[in-house]
């Protein structure tokens, strides 16, 4: 076939516009209705024959699929369908327009909200199909077609979708679409769902932020899929304001994905909100990629080799994007969100602060407060890849999140905390939202390493500790206020949530630390006032004494370690306990002495081994200080046993 040839009584041919390992697509004129059509020209000949009836099947299907979303504004439409010499004719909608995929490496910028845009025509598209029953399972930038006039966006080539009510065409132990897109779930052999569609399409925002697919580009497509089913998410290094969205697209499980309409919705609101609050007039701003008048489409050729983004460009678009836009939008952001405290580390995906969070105090059962539900791994993706367990190291009012870097383990800790006499008590730049009060402590010195640190208020004065720990030279600072944010937001959504048993696994958690001690016990310490006491958050800890400096004062906790616990001090034996001694500097004295006693062992390597803990600290020679350390500990132990 060549240009000018006339097909079935009514087709001209154009132009060639692509051809592939099994057919050609051509521009083509309609003669009976005067307009531009594509034809999609579908050959069967050079394929073994068990295949030619399955891909002769697959293709006319195409034409169903697609013929059910005909006149949806982003799915390329299909006016006919041709059988002609055991091959296939698509008679297309035609789009002047080049795929996605070109106009990423065409080295010409694309900005966020262009990205977000693009994002949500396709998730609408998406919507349109799964309401139908319908699944496109190969979303990825060739398959989404961008209008000469910048503006037009349309999904194509549902070759491979099936309705969700059919028994698939494709093969046994053949693994459909591209695996550089493909969710994880279907490159391990599940069936595709609309939650892969959603993954596909926040895989291939990712490729348009970060200049290549999540799971990277690999030559060798088995090698690629065993990645994508089994390896992490590359973490993102281009943060911008988009990422933490996008990155909810790419959730490993398909349960915790938004679905296609509410991508939608958030991609068409970002979109919104950072046009409305970035884009000069039109006469305005420079115009690089022709959108106001310049003949050349935003894909045309450069002189330079192709690349893909520039990631140093997205950084400072998007810094600008979000300052302006939240002065635009009123959201409450500072530039020290976007920096972290005093410009420690690089521009992160922030989300933004609710305009207001109500009254939320502590009133439930202490014990049964959830610190996990204040922490989204969705939103820790951008920094690398996290997990999530319900503990932290040390103690029981407290989860953590690990989230692995390419510099070594970042820990993110959500930590309930007594009531504080007053804000102003605490160090730090205090702002208020609603009846909110967020403190951020920036960079502390810490006893053992650096963290970066914020203290959420509540309206009954209850602390929320976010701590954030770091190798040495990371940037903590923006990982806190991601997750100082994303903490927030859960504030203003739920409250506080409430879990019975969620600590009953540890035996510890039943104990009331400052009732389990003997009031005459304590009264033997020289110094010590046991009538003034302090009890810690769920009664898992308390101290006696005045807090004035010089005074002796006395602490006991419960306490967890990951695994078999390592030298605290000074080996020795508390009522027949393995157990440690330590003298270390005092906070307001000159120093005091811990002791540690093995309460129970770790069962398996998973669980926790329980700990209990005493402090003495004052005026008093050290000797005396341990051996009053020690006593408490060995009542802690006779108590619990």
């Amino acid at each position: 076939m060549n240009v000018g040839d006339e097909l079935f009584g009514r087709y001209r041919l154009v132009r060639w516009i692509a051809r592939g390992g099994m057919g050609t697509v051509w521009e083509a004129e309609d003669l009976a209705l005067a307009q531009r059509v594509a034809l999609k020209h579908v050959r069967f000949g050079e394929l073994p024959p068990e295949q030619v009836e399955e891909t002769r099947a697959r293709t006319l299907r195409e034409a169903k699929m697609a013929a059910q979303l005909r006149g949806h504004p982003h799915v390329v439409a299909v006016y006919d369908v041709i059988e002609s010499d055991g091959d296939v004719w698509l008679v297309l909608e035609y789009l002047p327009s080049a795929n996605l995929a070109d106009l990423l490496t065409a080295g010409r910028p694309v900005s966020l909200a262009e990205i977000a845009r693009i994002g949500a025509a396709v998730a609408d598209a998406l919507a349109a199909a799964h309401a139908r029953g319908i699944v496109h399972r190969d979303i990825k930038p060739t398959n989404i077609l961008i209008g000469s006039d910048g503006r037009t966006v349309k999904l194509t080539d549902f070759g491979i979708s099936h309705a969700l009510d059919e028994q698939p065409i494709t093969r046994v132990n053949v693994v459909s679409g591209t695996p550089s897109y493909m969710a994880r779930e279907v490159a391990r052999g599940e069936e595709s769902s609309p939650a892969s569609d959603v993954f596909s399409l926040g895989a291939t925002l990712y490729r348009a932020l970060e200049g290549s697919p999540p799971f990277g580009d690999d030559t060798n497509p088995n090698r690629l899929l065993l990645r994508v089913a089994t390896g992490p998410i590359n973490p993102p290094t281009a943060h911008t304001p988009l990422t933490g969205l996008v990155m909810r697209l790419l959730e490993f499980d398909p349960s915790t994905r938004p679905d296609a309409a509410t991508a939608r919705d958030q991609l068409h609101a970002f979109a919104t909100r950072v046009s409305a609050a970035t884009q000069p007039s039109p006469a305005a701003r420079p115009d690089p990629a022709g959108r106001f008048g310049d003949p050349r489409p935003p894909w045309a050729p450069v002189t330079k080799p192709a690349r893909p983004l520039r990631r140093r460009r997205l950084l400072l678009a998007g810094a600008a994007t979000v300052v302006v836009l939240a002065v635009a939008a009123g959201l409450v952001v500072t530039m020290p969100t976007l920096f972290g405290r005093g410009g420690n580390g690089p521009l992160v995906g922030v989300p933004p602060m609710p305009e207001t969070v109500g009254a939320i105090t502590m009133s439930g059962d202490p014990r049964a407060a959830d610190p996990c539900a204040l922490i989204d791994p969705a939103w820790l993706r951008q920094f690398g890849e996290p997990a999530i367990i319900a503990r932290n190291s040390y103690v029981l009012n407290s989860c953590r999140a690990i989230i692995s870097t390419r510099e070594g383990d970042v820990l993110l800790d959500m930590t309930f905390g007594r009531p504080v006499s007053s804000v102003s008590s605490l160090k730090g730049e205090a702002r208020r939202i609603g009846s909110l009060t967020v403190v951020h402590q920036s960079v502390q010195a810490g006893d053992f390493r650096p963290y970066c640190s914020n203290v959420l208020v509540l309206a009954d004065r209850t602390q929320i500790v976010v701590e954030v720990y770091g190798p040495k030279g990371y940037a903590m600072c923006p990982v806190t206020e991601v997750g100082t944010a994303v903490a927030v937001n859960a504030l203003a959504r739920n409250g506080i949530v409430y879990r019975p048993g969620r600590t009953a696994e540890w035996r510890i958690s039943s104990y009331d630390a400052c009732g389990i001690v003997d009031p005459a016990l304590l009264a033997t310490v020289p110094g010590l006032d046991p009538q003034v006491r302090y009890p810690g958050f769920g009664n898992w800890s308390c101290t006696w004494g005045k807090n004035d400096k010089g005074r002796t004062k006395a602490h006991v906790s419960f306490r967890l370690d990951d695994a078999r616990p390592g030298s605290y001090g000074d080996a020795t034996t508390i009522a027949g306990r393995r157990a440690w001694t330590k003298l270390v500097p005092g906070d307001n004295n000159p120093q005091k002495c811990i002791a540690i006693a093995v309460l129970r062992p770790a069962a398996t390597a998973t669980s926790a081994t329980e700990l209990v803990q005493a402090n003495v600290d004052g005026p008093l020679p050290p000797a005396e200080l341990c051996a009053r350390a020690t006593d408490l500990t060995s009542a802690l132990v006779a108590k619990t046993s």
